[in-house]
């Protein structure tokens, strides 16, 4: 077995907590561990509810890891404070009576604290209870009396609430071309129905005047759980409605509204929604997120809007629904790509070497043209004018650049290769510029950032960059740079190890001619094979999360497509999007719409997902 590590536990390094955890004998952990950074000081902090967000499903699992870190307070004299978990046979002595004292005043406080929200809780149940009875009468619909949950049902607390809606309404609506909606030949107003109730909305929508309503919250009879209370669509309805109006669509409105649940899908729910106002169109192709003032969240098609939206609420935060069709959400290559052209008309690297820019073209090496300076190893060492010997000096001669100079030599020992899968403009001279789909080798890692060496034939061997000096004597220079992590995945082998029908093409031209209006060809060819072409698990480094398909999907150009249920493995999210393996045969890849996958782990606990 594993020692455990001896020294204080709050000095521990991450790698010393995942010795702890092998000696426990929970070593498939570490990798959790490791990923969130956990040392010794955040260990002790861990409690149950930090454990699962961790990832650590197994209740057995999560007390053995409780009990031992308990253990680890009392053998280094950590102070057990209030909230900290501590076994069931487990008392707590105060060191004098006033902390006794202080320790029941906290509580009576907290007990006079609830008390006095029961109290504000009921007389609110009570204003509603009354509001109903005066609307129903005024309707004429005593019915809606019996309908409403009596006060003293022990049924939980009710998931709607009255609300105001400010309904968006656009200055001048363009032409509807979305093909997924639904027109009538005219405008029809909206019905005030008993089911409705005005939902939260986007406060940054003009505001206009719009009818309020207050409705009851029907109950079933024979449930007897809050989650199971029927409640109102309209916070779903109400985001559907101003997602059309933002488009320019008529939709006529159906006057019913079918009965809601807290325990309702993204998926049921949506479906019920376009269902209201005619709109022909698959509920998966549409997103569903909750905001706040700091924050939003996509939720996936299995989770539960309507009860995250009631608890959000009783937290005290102002929670309101949007909802958006996928092609309306920008994927991370698109965001990107619109990021590259905004930075390059900024003027502040101008004066940037074009070592950082450029990226080795496959055209034929011996065909002289004055703008192409960056060539791969390989490609260079096939030029008609550089023999083997001198090639060889030239290269054991190569000045080495950028910022990552002094660890080039250390690095060559243990290398790791990096591909592209996000584009990126650089902000300063000591970053590279990369697009997806451009291979690296990696020399030194900092803080979210890698040093990094070219590598466009992505073959291991890098780039070099050929300049003349004031001679005109040929130079042979090796640039190194800087690129953000989240724009990488790392691999222990060279992509061209997987493509050499591609590098090969490349390596070829040299001796195969080709016409000038293809010379390209070959570039793209790779090009598209580094973004698109299947990546085997068992190379990249990192173990990513394991998840699955809730829905199928396919992009645009039939690069990938993926089917219900198709295990993936999860290694970046970005703007509601993750980029994902297949883990299985195929090994595609690329990136997929968040709200469709789901984290095997996590599926169980899908409706208590942390609001971020």
């Amino acid at each position: 077995m594993v020692e455990r590590p001896s020294s204080d536990v709050r000095g521990w390094s991450p790698p010393q907590v995942v010795e702890w955890l092998e000696h426990l004998d929970l070593k498939q952990y570490g990798d959790l561990f490791l990923e969130n950074d956990i040392d010794g000081e955040a260990l002790v902090l861990l409690d149950d509810s930090s454990l699962r967000e961790l990832g650590v499903a197994s209740v057995g699992h999560r007390m053995t890891l409780l009990g031992d870190i308990f253990q680890l307070k009392q053998q280094h004299d950590i102070q057990i404070e209030p909230g900290d978990w501590v076994p069931q046979n487990f008392e707590i002595f105060p060191g004098d009576i006033s902390e006794c004292h202080a320790l029941l005043q906290r509580q009576g406080d907290r007990i006079s604290e609830l008390e006095f929200r029961v109290s504000q809780l009921s007389a609110s149940l009570l204003r509603l209870r009354e509001d109903v009875v005066g609307l129903a009468r005024a309707t004429d619909k005593p019915d809606a009396v019996q309908q409403a949950a009596p006060l003293d049902m022990p049924q939980g607390p009710p998931s709607g609430r009255s609300l105001t809606t400010p309904y968006g309404q656009s200055a001048s609506p363009r032409p509807a071309t979305n093909n997924y909606m639904a027109y009538s030949s005219a405008p029809t107003a909206r019905p005030i129905t008993r089911g409705q109730i005005e939902s939260d909305s986007n406060p940054s929508v003009k505001r206009v005047s719009a009818p309020k309503s207050l409705s009851p919250i029907p109950v079933s009879a024979n449930k007897q759980q809050a989650s199971s209370f029927v409640c109102t669509l309209a916070p779903i309805s109400d985001a559907v409605g101003q997602m059309l109006q933002k488009s320019g669509v008529q939709t006529e409105i159906l006057p019913s509204d079918e009965p809601a649940t807290l325990d309702d899908t993204t998926q049921t729910l949506l479906t019920l929604a376009l269902r209201k106002y005619q709109v022909r169109g698959d509920a998966k192709e549409f997103a569903l997120f909750i905001r706040s003032s700091s924050s939003q969240r996509c939720l996936t098609l299995e989770e539960k809007p309507l009860l995250i939206l009631q608890k959000l609420r009783e937290a005290r935060n102002q929670p309101w629904v949007v909802v958006q069709h996928i092609s309306d959400i920008e994927s991370p290559i698109e965001l990107g790509e619109k990021k590259l052209q905004s930075r390059r008309k900024d003027a502040g690297n101008k004066s940037k070497n074009e070592a950082m820019r450029l990226r080795a073209r496959i055209l034929d090496p011996n065909e002289s043209q004055a703008e192409e300076r960056a060539f791969g190893v390989s490609q260079w060492l096939m030029r008609a004018d550089i023999s083997g010997k001198m090639a060889e000096q030239k290269l054991k001669s190569a000045k080495i650049m950028g910022p990552a100079a002094n660890v080039f030599a250390q690095s060559s020992q243990s290398q790791t290769f990096a591909l592209a899968i996000y584009p990126y403009e650089s902000e300063r001279e000591d970053e590279f510029d990369i697009q997806a789909g451009d291979a690296f080798i990696v020399l030194a890692k900092a803080k979210g950032w890698w040093a990094l060496r070219r590598d466009s034939l992505a073959d291991g061997q890098g780039d070099v960059y050929v300049s003349n000096d004031l001679n005109g004597s040929e130079t042979v220079e090796i640039w190194t740079g800087w690129v953000p992590a989240g724009c990488l995945l790392e691999t222990s082998r060279p992509i061209a190890d997987l493509l050499f029908v591609q590098v090969n093409r490349a390596r070829s031209l040299s001796s195969n001619p080709i016409s000038s209006e293809d010379k390209n060809a070959p570039y793209r060819s790779l090009r598209h094979a580094l973004i698109h072409a299947p990546l085997p698990l068992a190379i990249v480094l990192s173990s990513g999360t394991q998840g699955a398909m809730l829905a199928p999907f396919e992009t645009t150009d039939g690069t990938l497509v993926l089917q219900t249920n198709e295990r993936l493995r999860v290694f970046k999210r970005y703007n509601h999007w993750s980029y994902c393996i297949v883990d299985g045969v195929s090994q595609a890849r690329g990136w997929v719409p968040s709200w469709r996958t789901f984290t095997i782990t996590d599926r169980s606990h899908i409706s208590q997902t942390k609001f971020y």
